[in-house]
């Protein structure tokens, strides 16, 4: 509830010329006053701070326990209720305004369906579920996870994190460069493939990374060109695939 609180009868207990008084009146008679004598004792030091707070404010006090506490140096929150309760304090004009407001609001409220609130308690239910999965749920640095994405194996995704972090501290290239290099290694395998070339598998991801995998060479691939299909037999020259000593000595 927004506004403040008044303390009762403060224009007949205090009057000032100066608005902004560096002391307040304490009167001696408010020790046998009913609600200083029923008050426990933190509520009569909260009496006190709101007589201070209510002289730099024309006899208001905000309604704002952290405010109070803050400013009146409390060791923790304060609680207005006592001294509502015994009349110290009265609700302003502001706060009364928010109580009729709240009360038509109220009348005007439907009550909730049975089905209606099971509902709702399933979607909290729903919502807790889901906030509990994403806390489980490892996060991971984005360059790691363009690498993941690229790599061709992804079995054991949080070892290979972790060993994503360690070579990055070791001299790990950066992101653009890493991925340029698999692409080669990847494309290398699949030549190998079509060529029925024996090419080595890519292994874990894990294992790609602690063996430094991005620092190994890849072999050019091979042009068509002269070669004796019988050590140094001249009369089996192939270019491309074809024997022209054969053609050339028929």
């Amino acid at each position: 509830m927004s506004g403040a609180y008044r303390v009762k009868n403060w224009d007949k207990y205090q009057h000032y010329k100066d608005r902004n008084p560096p002391w307040i009146k304490l009167h001696f008679e408010i020790l046998s006053s009913e609600d200083w004598v029923m008050l426990d004792d933190p509520s009569r030091v909260l009496a006190i701070a709101c007589m201070l707070i209510a002289s730099r404010n024309d006899g208001n006090v905000p309604d704002n326990p952290a405010y109070v506490q803050r400013v009146a140096y409390l060791n923790k929150k304060p609680d207005f209720k006592p001294l509502v309760s015994c009349g110290f304090l009265e609700p302003g004009p502001d706060m009364l305004a928010d109580a009729s407001r709240c009360k038509q609001m109220q009348a005007d409220a439907r009550p909730e369906t049975e089905a209606e609130t099971e509902a709702e308690t399933e979607t909290e239910t729903e919502t807790e579920e889901r906030k509990k999965e994403r806390k489980k749920r490892p996060r991971y640095a984005d360059d790691f996870e363009l690498f993941w994405k690229k790599y061709p194996r992804k079995e054991d995704k949080p070892l290979a994190a972790r060993a994503f972090s360690k070579a990055k501290k070791a001299g790990l290239p950066a992101i653009d460069e890493l991925l340029s290099t698999l692409d080669r290694q990847i494309e290398h395998k699949k030549r190998c493939d079509v060529s029925s070339t024996f090419c080595a598998e890519f292994p874990y991801g894990v294992r790609w990374l602690e063996r430094c995998k991005w620092e190994d060479e890849i072999p050019e691939p091979k042009r068509p060109g002269l070669s004796c299909g019988n050590g140094s037999d001249p009369n089996n020259i192939f270019v491309g695939g074809v024997n022209i000593a054969a053609k050339i000595n028929s």
